[in-house]
């Protein structure tokens, strides 16, 4: 473009400041729609999981309505998040191409005063005009994966933070071992949704001794023999039976 006509490729360079203050306000908003939309999946997901490994213990406990709601509301909240990055997507790749379709009319405008003036011919104006307008497909294509860029960038993010935590496989009920009777709390917390219950516990039962748990109604002492018997598992922290 710049061999073909230098003035008219100045002219139509003056656009990138446009597109580059666009391209950094709307990848931050799609960076905290993404960001929202992967915590909201990870909650559903956790949902689900929760919902079929405790599906005995949820009617033991007549639950049912209680975890309905609750997944209920994960589900809305997934529908929200998703539905938000979506149109903030499409609103970046219409920003864009809007901000690319403004300067070939630049051009145009341009061009059309230069031959006007007699300073360039028609024949320069088109040949110039059709290879941005070949030029402007693939742009559109490279500003359209910008968005699944931001996307793929934080879920490779989250792999990455992923796999630098250091951590125990967690036992699965299929391995065997020999158990001695020790059973280990380190910094173990759980909530029933938003209610903490238990909180940073740490706690060592040493085999062949007897532990009471004392406290009033709600205070956690059926959650722990919950988390014991592998019905929950500790939203934050460590449960270890012997050293596993």
């Amino acid at each position: 473009l710049a061999w073909l006509n230098l003035r008219l490729f100045l002219v139509m360079a003056t656009i990138a400041p446009f597109m580059y203050l666009a391209n950094q306000l709307m990848g931050k908003r799609v960076r905290m729609r993404v960001v929202a939309f992967q915590k909201s999946f990870e909650t559903f997901s956790k949902g689900v999981q929760f919902v079929l490994r405790a599906m005995d213990l949820t009617r033991i406990q007549t639950a049912e309505q209680l975890e309905t709601e609750r997944q209920k509301g994960n589900i809305e909240d997934l529908q929200a998040t998703s539905g938000s990055m979506a149109l903030l997507e499409s609103a970046y790749g219409t920003i864009q191409n809007n901000i690319a379709a403004a300067s070939t009319v630049f051009i145009l405008i341009a061009g059309g005063y230069a031959v006007v003036g007699k300073t360039i011919s028609i024949g320069e104006l088109l040949s110039f005009y059709v290879t941005v307008g070949l030029l402007g497909g693939y742009l559109k294509t490279m500003m359209s994966t910008i968005p699944q860029i931001i996307i793929g960038n934080e879920s490779l993010r989250n792999l990455y933070h992923l796999l630098q935590t250091a951590g125990t496989d967690p036992y699965n009920g299929t391995a065997e071992f020999e158990f001695r009777g020790k059973v280990t709390f380190e910094g173990v917390s759980f909530a029933y949704e938003k209610q903490a219950v238990l909180k940073n516990v740490n706690l060592t039962i040493e085999p062949g001794r007897t532990v009471a748990i004392l406290g009033p109604n709600g205070s956690g002492k059926s959650t722990m023999i919950h988390l014991v018997s592998g019905f929950y598992r500790p939203d934050r922290g460590q449960l270890a039976a012997d050293n596993f």
